[in-house]
């Protein structure tokens, strides 16, 4: 009884073209798909990237309890400390204090004694 035994054959032209042709697309399509695997991992690392930092943001603020955000505040002088005091305004608190400078020393209307000269003018 026969059987059969794979065994070295050799090519004709036709098929050396064909295989030929089929390794070049080959060669093509592995090298598109590398570029693709490389954008993918980039854009995946991205990714990662992007979301390790709202996690360390996030763990942040819960570890400290606060976060940074715009509130309305103002420069408020104090003549009696002599000092500039920056005021939360939705709280109504002192967040930062410093001595004034001369030009700031200086009353102004808006100081609240530019009521007082006027009534002492008009007597």
């Amino acid at each position: 009884m026969g059987f059969t035994k794979e065994i070295p054959f050799d090519l004709t032209d036709d098929e050396v073209r064909e295989y030929s042709e089929k390794m070049a697309r080959g060669v093509q399509d592995l090298e598109a798909m590398k570029e693709g695997k490389s954008a993918e991992n980039k854009r995946r690392g991205d990714e990662i990237k992007t979301l390790q930092e709202q996690v360390n943001d996030l763990a942040g603020k819960v570890d400290s309890g606060v976060e940074m955000r715009d509130v309305e505040c103002e420069w408020r002088k104090c003549f009696e400390k002599g000092t500039m005091e920056l005021i939360r305004l939705d709280r109504d608190m002192i967040i930062e204090a410093r001595p004034m400078d001369e030009d700031e020393r200086q009353m102004s209307l808006e100081d609240g004694q530019g009521d007082k000269a006027g009534e002492d003018k008009a007597a």
